[in-house]
């Protein structure tokens, strides 16, 4: 008899347990099953964030106004002859639409000549590839609204000739004077750039 009673016990012991895992598996799949419902909003909201959502709009938004602040800064170099376009989109090689693309176009109003920056003298690339990172630069610090009082650059230009040398100090002078800054605070390898 003891051992039909312990018998019981156990298995309503047992019971009691398979019971409870069975609340317990219940109450996984209610969560599994609002999660799944939340999961078209997760995904939308993963694309929305993601490379093809802001991150894409930002890009889009900042090209102009990038390019724009480029082109002010190589005024003053070389007579004005260089200007810049970002373009962020190209048609599709089906013709099916636009995709994503950063591509960065150089006019030279002497030539007429529009082409990739890579295709112009060392020179030319130096200058334009400064007026860039810093046209970037100040697309920021509008954009932050933070007022910076110095303007710090790392010469990026060691190779430049004399001539050359004079069109980068000119558009630093315009990134100072764009930029609303104080003062410029330059590392340079080119005892010519700094005097």
């Amino acid at each position: 008899m003891d051992a039909v009673t312990g018998t019981v016990s156990r298995l309503e012991g047992d019971l009691r347990t398979q019971k409870t895992n069975l609340v317990r598996l219940e109450e996984r799949e209610a969560e599994m099953n609002d999660a799944a419902s939340d999961l078209p909003a997760l995904r939308w909201l993963s694309d929305a964030l993601g490379p093809n959502g802001m991150q894409a709009f930002e890009i889009d938004r900042a090209a102009p106004e990038s390019a724009a602040i480029a082109d002010e800064l190589l005024k003053p170099c070389f007579d004005g002859r260089f200007s810049v376009s970002i373009d962020t989109g190209r048609e599709k090689k089906s013709g099916d639409g636009w995709t994503d693309d950063l591509a960065l176009l150089v006019s030279d109003s002497e030539t007429g000549r529009i082409d990739d920056l890579s295709r112009f003298s060392g020179g030319q690339q130096a200058i334009v590839d400064e007026a860039l990172r810093s046209a970037l630069s100040l697309f920021g610090v509008r954009r932050t609204g933070i007022r910076h009082r110095t303007l710090f650059r790392d010469e990026a230009a060691g190779g430049l000739d004399v001539d050359t040398a004079i069109e980068y100090q000119n558009m630093l002078r315009k990134a100072l004077q764009i930029g609303r800054f104080h003062q410029l605070l330059f590392v340079s390898h080119s005892d010519f750039l700094t005097n």
